[in-house]
């Protein structure tokens, strides 16, 4: 039962790495567009702000993107999933089952026997 629970999940995972993501990528392009305006403010060089930056945030940072990145192309969505689950099931079902296997055959000789009844029945046009 945890794995349905799981399944139906998927989809807020995918938007939750998404989302990440998105920060992540929208704060650094907002880091390098005002560092050099913070750096003329606390009188800095933008080089000391490159340095800290690449010292305390750019690994953390490559890291999450990279995690974040692989989980939403190989995270499925909730619908991927449940048609995984679902199809995949019914395969191993019809491989163990011999009834199953007998099926679209009694179908196709069931389908065949009806036309034929219903081919004999009819009155021909040639009598009116």
């Amino acid at each position: 039962m945890k794995e349905i629970y799981w399944l139906t999940r998927l989809d807020n995972i995918r938007e939750f790495n998404g989302a990440l993501l998105f920060i992540i990528l929208f704060s650094v392009v907002i880091f390098w567009a005002t560092g050099p305006l913070m750096a003329m403010a606390m009188d800095k060089e933008w080089s000391v702000w490159v340095s800290v930056f690449r010292r305390k945030c750019a690994g953390v940072i490559i890291s999450i993107v990279a995690i974040s990145t692989i989980a939403l192309i190989f995270i499925p969505t909730t619908k991927e999933m449940l048609l995984i689950y679902a199809v995949g099931g019914g395969i191993e079902y019809i491989k163990d089952n011999d009834v199953v296997k007998q099926l679209p055959d009694k179908c196709v000789q069931a389908i065949d026997a009806l036309l034929d009844e219903y081919l004999d029945d009819t009155p021909s046009r040639k009598e009116e």
